[in-house]
């Protein structure tokens, strides 16, 4: 058990409660069953859905930082002059708190937003960022107890996590996921090598990415975690029927997650159509089919009846009864619902298929 007088870890995230990141509120509930102290700060609400159940289960109450002016669609001169003044106070304090690392973290700032437009990205997102640092910061200030500094996601969440980490001293991590690593804009100008190259360590969830940040991270250790494993997995594998997967036809397919293009939802509907006669496909969404999911996928309007949108509100249960009727799981591995394939295909119930990489 961790020694509890060590302090705490501060957990940086994008938004909380978030429906498709139960993920990582599984980890922030495994970490707090092994002794872990944690507090959260969370840069924005934006999801208003019912959060899972193991939100419920966390000790650690969220700390919002204070949000910005809209970035898009406003002159980058107004929206500084309309942000500024919440984060005013702030940056007074830590200015007489920790003088070196403000001016260090200042120096950054410019010199990253100067990277970036020589890259063709502006406005400069880094001083959002760096707004929203000089808030972390002054609150570490008031929570002496935090020992390190953990963001999700390497994009805006670790430019935050490294800023504030520049003015507090205190040592950071982050954890890379997919599009936040392997989409070049959301970190322009080689700004992700300079976060790992500033970081304790880094974590991702799938080895292809590890080998890929192991590559830029010049000797900064880098860990491959695969997330996703639910804390209701014991009682769910014990609860799960035995016996032989059925076989012969007809195959009935499952595909788990959030029915927007980048998950690839068309391509397997389109390999479903293929074989539809034998090869019954169900989809299990966390949003609408989207219109650009559509346009262009003609395979949809020819087997309408083998897709199920569930929506948003997709709950274990409710996934748990429609595979029951399933032969064989479909999904990528980025993580929105990834406990939910695991614990049924580590049960035995269905077979597992998912992409090896993802990006």
């Amino acid at each position: 058990m961790p020694d509890q007088a060590a302090g705490s870890i501060a957990y940086l995230l994008t938004g909380f409660p978030r429906l498709s990141e139960t993920f990582i509120a599984s980890e922030i509930h495994r970490l707090e069953q092994r002794g872990l102290r944690l507090r959260l700060f969370v840069l924005k609400l934006d999801d208003t859905r019912a959060p899972h159940p193991v939100v419920a289960r966390i000790a650690a109450r969220p700390d919002y930082l204070p949000r910005t002016a809209s970035f898009t669609h406003t002159p980058f001169l107004r929206w500084l002059v309309r942000s500024l003044p919440t984060f005013l106070p702030g940056m007074v304090r830590i200015a007489w708190w920790r003088p070196r690392g403000f001016a260090h973290a200042i120096v950054a700032t410019v010199d990253q937003a100067w990277r970036a437009r020589r890259d063709g990205s502006w406005p400069p997102r880094v001083v959002k960022e760096f707004l929203q640092a000089t808030a972390l910061a002054d609150r570490l200030r008031r929570a002496p107890d935090v020992r390190h500094l953990h963001a999700h996601f390497c994009h805006g969440t670790a430019t935050v996590a490294w800023l504030a980490s520049m003015i507090s001293g205190i040592p950071f991590s982050f954890t890379a996921h997919a599009r936040d690593l392997y989409q070049a804009s959301l970190n322009p100008g080689g700004l992700l090598r300079r976060k790992i190259g500033a970081a304790r360590f880094a974590v991702t969830c799938t080895e292809a990415n590890r080998r890929h940040l192991a590559g830029i991270a010049d000797g900064v250790p880098v860990h491959c975690v695969y997330h996703g494993l639910n804390a209701d997995l014991a009682r769910l594998l014990a609860a799960a029927p035995s016996g032989p997967t059925p076989t012969g036809p007809p195959i009935r397919a499952l595909g788990v997650g959030r029915v927007v293009p980048k998950k690839g939802f068309d391509v397997l509907v389109e390999a479903c159509s293929l074989v539809r006669a034998r090869h019954p496909l169900g989809v299990v969404g966390m949003e609408h089919l989207e219109p650009e999911l559509v346009v262009g996928q003609p395979c949809l309007s020819r087997i309408p009846e083998q897709v199920l949108d569930l929506r948003a509100d997709v709950v274990r249960d409710r996934v748990r009864r429609v595979v029951d009727l399933d032969d064989v799981h479909v999904g990528d591995d980025a993580g929105d619902v990834l406990d939910q394939r695991l614990e049924l295909a580590l049960g035995g119930r269905v077979r597992h298929v998912w992409r090896r990489e993802a990006a």
